[in-house]
């Protein structure tokens, strides 16, 4: 871990702490006050001139012992949660990230169609000479709506500025992309490589809780989808 994210973590620590200390001063001033409502305690009455014993009893000592047993319990569930929450997201086993386990395997509920070239063209019906209706760049995903034999037809969701959202319908010629339904989820640091094999190159590392898309599985590694080309990571099945 560099030194700007070991100050981060322990500021995030020392915040927590502050924290605690903080619900239990409350639960303190909590028991105080209740000490108080119970205790016989002496007024002065200006009107009569004189001093006036009134005794005040609140609650009982029962009533109050369950009300101090149900704080108590409060604090002893409440507080290994919040700690465990400010711990969840800390990644500072390495530059990179914890070390959580296996990476996994997702089932995406679309299937996307990823634009491999440096452009593409939508066209507006399956004949692929047809009026273009859109031009996809590299690295450009969409979803995958219907397909015959050689033309898949994609839709297109495009942002504008001031927020609008249009949807494009078209067909795209499919030896130009892929399709993939998978996506490769990093729980360790990884390294995405440049061929199926240990001694490899690496191309980039995967952070924890990083994904990529599946696009091939072969020798015990899958193809994923990196900075518009390809790279390896290991199947950890």
């Amino acid at each position: 871990m560099d030194a700007g994210g070991l100050i981060e973590t322990m500021g995030e620590r020392r915040f927590t702490f502050i924290r605690l200390i903080v619900y239990i001063r409350v639960l303190m001033g909590i028991f105080q006050n209740g000490m108080i409502l119970l205790m016989k305690y002496t007024l002065c009455n200006p009107m009569e001139g004189q001093m006036k014993k009134t005794t005040y009893k609140i609650v009982s000592w029962k009533q109050f012992g369950l009300i101090s047993c149900m704080l108590l319990l409060l604090l002893a569930f409440v507080s290994p949660a919040l700690v465990a929450a400010e711990n969840l997201d800390w990644d500072d086993t390495t530059v990179h990230g914890d070390y959580l386990g296996k990476n996994e395997v997702r089932e995406l509920n679309t299937s996307y169609v990823y634009v491999i070239g440096r452009k593409l063209l939508m066209h507006e019906s399956s004949d692929l000479s047809s009026a273009p209706v859109q031009v996809l760049g590299e690295g450009t995903f969409v979803e995958l709506l219907d397909s015959q034999q050689g033309v898949l037809y994609v839709r297109d969701v495009v942002g504008s500025s001031n927020g609008d959202i249009t949807y494009i319908d078209g067909w795209v010629d499919e030896r130009f992309v892929v399709i993939s339904n998978q996506c490769y989820v990093a729980m360790h640091p990884t390294p995405i490589m440049t061929a199926p094999k240990e001694d490899a190159k690496i191309i980039s590392m995967l952070d924890t809780y990083d994904s990529s898309t599946i696009i091939d599985d072969l020798n015990g590694y899958y193809c994923v989808l990196v900075n518009g080309g390809i790279g390896y990571v290991l199947n950890e099945k």
